[in-house]
């Protein structure tokens, strides 16, 4: 039968050469994980990027669900510019075409 011997937190540190300097730094990486981990996954990590480049809650709301009648160019290019790309529009008239 084998008999269990609980060891100290010190004696597991020691046991793997584990310096204080070592345990601060895991400390510090799993710290920065665990808030980008949360930053990224935050269900409202849309509404305060489109909030922080100026377009308000109810236009993001709109932009993300496609209602598109009540959107300025401004907040769309804003809105577009947060996530990373761009807005082209095009004219289309009967006798010619125009990028805005």
């Amino acid at each position: 039968m084998t008999t269990y011997h609980p060891q100290t937190m010190e004696d597991y540190r020691r046991k793997r050469g584990m310096t204080d300097e070592g345990m601060e730094e895991a400390r510090r990486i799993t710290e920065r994980y665990i808030r980008n981990y949360e930053r990224l996954h935050h269900p409202l990590r849309y509404l305060r990027r489109a909030c922080k480049e100026h377009a308000d809650r109810r236009r993001a709301a709109a932009l993300r669900s496609g209602n598109m009648s009540r959107i300025t160019i401004g907040a769309l290019r804003r809105y577009a510019a947060a996530h990373g790309g761009t807005v082209h529009i095009t004219v289309e008239l009967p006798d010619r075409t125009f990028s805005v």
